[in-house]
């Protein structure tokens, strides 16, 4: 659920989410505390509809490459152009 909601805020795919925090460490520690629903980690693709997240698909369960490759699938085929 953390991971979806990250993606939908942001919008972003959790996976690239997690490279900018990883390449910035600084920036984690500095949000992290002031964010109880954020979750850094791959597996979380918004969905958008005309531009505009209207949500998130997060997936867990398979390792984080096939979580974050499922999810951006399952986004694909419910956002709208």
């Amino acid at each position: 659920m953390k991971k979806a909601r990250t993606a939908a805020a942001a919008p972003a795919r959790s996976a690239d989410i997690a490279a900018q925090f990883s390449a910035d460490p600084v920036l984690l520690h500095a949000l992290a505390p002031k964010v109880d629903e954020l979750m850094a980690v791959g597996g979380a693709t918004p969905i958008l509809v005309d531009g505009v997240a209207a949500g998130a698909v997060g997936v867990s369960g398979a390792a984080e490459a096939q979580d974050q490759e499922i999810a951006g699938e399952a986004a694909a085929a419910i956002s709208a152009p």
